[in-house]
């Protein structure tokens, strides 16, 4: 009985067990796709396909859900998908086995913005990331992209980056020398200067990028890292972007961004004066180029030369001799046409130039210029008065115009104003006059507190010491009868000699006498007054001497009379 029992059971579980081999296996296979490629990586924006197959007790919904990174996921990033067709028995038996299949076709997605690394697809069969059914795995790598994909050496760029580490940081722009699109392989191991060169980094920018760590933006710099292209040779270049996290192109996947260099000039100066230097410069031409030519307005300023390997090259010559306006620099060589570039405008400024800017009276002063409007009147104007006018030449050439210097104020004034004027251009220069005050004059004769005479009017003659100054000397005399000179009693300006004699209109009667004079130039610089010497004339007033005449006659007259009386009285 007890082995019927035990015979019972093995034949129990052996049924069992052929029931189950028998039954079908659900056994789903679901794969992802890149156009028509099978790819478990990719770089955030891929549009991404799978197909695989569903079981009909899942229902004909499919929903995909895909991880993001530090986030519930009831946040994280879906979609539904309808299967249209109808289910297939896949296996018979009680009771038939169905199934859906999903074409690649129909079920596609696109990869959000997230970190990089791997992350989960889930398949559920329902409305919510807890029922998966089916898990699939995709590696996401970093990329960059720049908002410019051609132009010269010096064309600025604004770069973003998307699936970054959250951790990454301390960026570099690397920049290709080679053209054409290198492989990852050979991106695992490069040498900076012979492979690329750093075009930006944190370190000598100051600033660095931080990565979003929003659930819509994880993975994507915050901003953009502007930079200039490097000078290298034409044709397409790559660009890549690393971090401290993602360091390695090769090894990290890192997708860069096309570049293609093309034929570009510039210049350090854009207007100036004939005799200017200007330095061109050249990149973006094709390796050692031969036969590169400079042309100002169209003739040729330098000769041939060769550009180096990297289709660089560096020339200056000298603006030449011409009018005032704007030129054009163009270039050529053997393989880049002329209207393969843009073209550079150098503008002619006008130069004006006036000497010596300082002097005396007298002082010859020059006008020249360059670089003005051709066969053109220019007129010079000296303290508002024209004091001489010229024409330009066929060069753009205003030939010397000269004239003295001068000072017409009654007080000496040092700024002297001089316009050039040319059409409805006019130009203003200061001519500086010297401030330099003559010497004060010694006064000679008459001596200090002399008497000239006693009884008559008097007309001195003043001396003085002779001072002397480049632009000529004038004197000023004063005479009062006190030394503070008030009032004046006679004043005489503009004597060129260092004496003077009083006209007989001016004779000096009885009194005592102050006088002082002064040396003026040629621009009016004023010496200021000698010291004060003064002098007397006559012994007493005129009306004095004529009633001690008078009374001295009536004293006379009166002894006289006297005496005759005496002497008649006498003799009688």
């Amino acid at each position: 009985m007890k082995l019927l029992s035990r015979l019972i059971f093995i034949l129990l579980i052996c049924t069992v067990s052929i029931a189950l081999a028998l039954s079908p296996v659900m056994a789903y296979s679901w794969h992802i796709y890149i156009d028509d490629s099978r790819e478990d990586t990719g770089y955030v924006g891929d549009t991404i396909g799978l197909d695989g197959s569903w079981a009909d007790t899942h229902g004909d919904d499919l929903y995909l859900y895909f991880e993001i990174d530090e986030n519930t996921e009831e946040d994280w990033p879906n979609e539904e998908y309808k299967n249209t067709g109808d289910n297939v028995e896949v296996e018979t038996g009680p009771p038939p086995v169905y199934e859906y299949e999903f074409d690649r076709d129909d079920v596609e997605f696109t990869i959000p913005e997230c970190y990089s690394g791997e992350h989960e697809i889930w398949l559920c069969d329902e409305d919510d990331p807890d029922e998966e059914v089916y898990t699939l795995t995709f590696t996401v790598y970093p990329y960059i992209e720049i908002d410019e994909d051609k132009g010269p050496a010096d064309t600025e760029v604004a770069m973003s980056g998307f699936g970054w580490d959250e951790n990454d940081s301390d960026f570099e722009i690397w920049f290709m020398l080679e053209t054409g699109e290198p492989s990852f392989s050979t991106l695992a191991d490069l040498d900076e200067g012979d492979d690329y060169v750093v075009a930006w980094s944190a370190d000598a920018d100051g600033t660095d990028v931080e990565i979003d760590d929003d659930i819509e933006h994880q993975g994507t710099w915050k901003e953009e890292i502007t930079f200039s292209i490097p000078e290298a040779s034409q044709g397409e270049h790559w660009i890549y972007a690393v971090g401290d996290e993602n360091d390695d192109v090769g090894d990290n996947h890192i997708k860069g961004a096309p570049f293609e260099i093309t034929a570009g000039i510039s210049s350090d100066v854009k207007s100036g004066a004939p005799g200017t230097e200007v330095t061109v410069t050249g990149s973006g031409f094709v390796s050692e180029e031969e036969g590169i030519e400079i042309f100002f307005d169209g003739d040729k300023i330098v000769n041939a030369f060769t550009a180096d390997e990297d289709g660089c090259w560096e020339k200056s010559f000298t603006v030449p001799t011409t009018g005032a306006g704007t030129y054009i620099i163009t270039v050529e060589g053997d393989d880049t046409d002329e209207s393969d570039l843009d073209e550079l405008e150098f503008e002619i400024k006008s130069t004006l130039s006036m000497t010596p800017t300082e002097g005396i009276i007298g002082t010859e002063i020059s006008i020249s210029g360059t670089g003005l409007p051709v066969s053109t009147a220019v007129t010079v104007k000296y303290d508002g008065i024209t004091a001489k006018s010229g024409t330009t030449d066929a060069n753009g050439n205003l030939p010397a115009i000269s004239f003295p210097a001068t000072h017409t104020q009654s007080t000496h004034q040092a700024a002297h104003t001089v316009v050039i004027s040319y059409g409805s251009t006019s130009k203003n220069f200061t001519f500086t006059m010297e401030s330099t005050a003559p010497a004060v004059p010694a006064l000679k004769a008459p001596e200090d507190d002399t008497r000239l005479s006693y009884v008559k009017k008097v007309t001195p003659e003043f001396e003085w010491a002779e001072v002397t100054d480049p632009s000529g000397v004038s004197y000023e005399l004063q005479l009062a009868e006190n030394p503070e000179f008030t009032p004046v009693l006679i004043s005489k300006s503009g004597i060129t000699e260092t004496s003077y004699t009083l006209a007989d209109v001016n004779a000096l009667s009885y009194g005592s006498y102050y006088w002082r004079v002064k040396a003026i130039d040629g621009a009016m610089n004023d010496s200021g007054w000698s010291a004060t010497s003064s002098f007397k004339s006559g012994l007493l007033p005129l009306w004095s001497f004529i009633t001690i005449i008078v009374l001295t006659v009536v004293l006379l007259s009166f002894l006289t009379f006297v005496l005759i009386r005496r002497g008649k009285d006498i003799y009688d």
